[in-house]
């Protein structure tokens, strides 16, 4: 579609590649039937709703363009059922995990008898970003020297970009995040203030585009490395196997803030124009109960005073 930018084109060509072309590549465009789709797709949710998803989501745009080309007569994904995705609740970190996971990013790979050269703490550093700032990997991964400004109190960040590593291209920084509507503007912690003036001392001369997490050769870190690591971190922390991820710091951010301003200051600090996604996806809900609830009903009690006049 010509009217897409770059960086949509990037993605949606690397899922035609990765997800669809494994299946249909041998198929015609009229022997890809409503059946032959349901069934793809029930296969891709079986593994994953998201990959599902994605699928979908691409493989009804090229019918799509195909159906207005007159290459065939209707859209087989219209016909197909509704993905439904597992209630699976919002998990946030604990206190104790959390301090964990700090621990062990400190502690990875200092022991003096372990051979190679010594962690730079980039993953470390980046673990107290992400928090501080609510972003995905890939939105941390792509802050700038002019995106940051710790001169002010709290100090501010504009999340502007993101990382992708496109089939063919190599990893670099996309102008927006994920959508276009999730650049942002916002207010982060002392402690990941605290981090981001550590990252600008390694690049004091450099200019406004100077990424705040590179390689030694200047490149931008891959979400895939940064995710390796942070994967050993939780070995090190005793967490493997339990489903914590680098998002999770994204849905421990956004529980508190949901918890001590609300579902929008949340919504708006993750970058989400709907707060439904950030209660559905981010915000681990607490099964506490409201003392308020039983005062309130106290007054069905047999023989409580009726107001007056009734």
């Amino acid at each position: 579609d010509p009217g897409l930018a770059q960086g949509s084109k990037d993605t949606y060509e690397s899922q035609l590649r990765t997800l669809l072309m494994p299946t249909f590549e041998h198929f015609t465009l009229r022997e890809i039937t409503v059946a032959r789709v349901e069934r793809f797709l029930k296969t891709q949710a079986a593994k994953s709703h998201s990959k599902a998803k994605h699928s979908k989501g691409t493989l009804n745009m090229v019918m799509r363009y195909a159906m207005r080309c007159g290459a065939i007569p209707r859209n087989p994904v219209d016909a197909t059922t509704r993905l439904r995705a597992s209630a699976n609740e919002p998990k946030a970190l604990t206190p104790a995990e959390l301090e964990a996971i700090r621990r062990a990013a400190r502690e990875w790979r200092t022991g003096a008898s372990l051979p190679g050269p010594k962690p730079d703490g980039q993953v470390r550093d980046l673990i107290e970003v992400m928090l501080g700032t609510s972003t995905r990997i890939g939105e941390a991964l792509a802050l700038r020297k002019g995106d940051v400004d710790v001169t002010t109190s709290p100090a501010i960040v504009r999340i502007a970009g993101t990382i992708v590593v496109p089939r063919g291209k190599g990893v670099h920084r996309q102008p927006f995040p994920k959508t276009h509507k999730s650049k942002r503007t916002v207010a982060v912690p002392q402690f990941a203030a605290e981090v981001i003036r550590h990252r600008l001392s390694a690049i004091p001369d450099a200019d406004a585009e100077h990424l705040l997490f590179f390689t030694k050769g200047g490149k931008p870190l891959t979400p895939y490395n940064a995710r390796r690591t942070f994967r050993q971190i939780l070995q090190l922390a005793g967490l493997e196997g339990r489903g914590v991820k680098p998002h999770s710091l994204r849905k421990t951010a956004a529980t508190l803030l949901a918890k001590e301003a609300g579902d929008k200051t949340a919504a708006d600090m993750l970058g989400h124009a709907d707060t439904r996604t950030t209660r559905r996806h981010y915000i681990e809900r607490e099964d506490q109960p409201n003392p308020l609830t039983a005062e309130i009903l106290e007054k069905l009690a047999p023989g409580h005073p009726k107001p007056a006049g009734k």
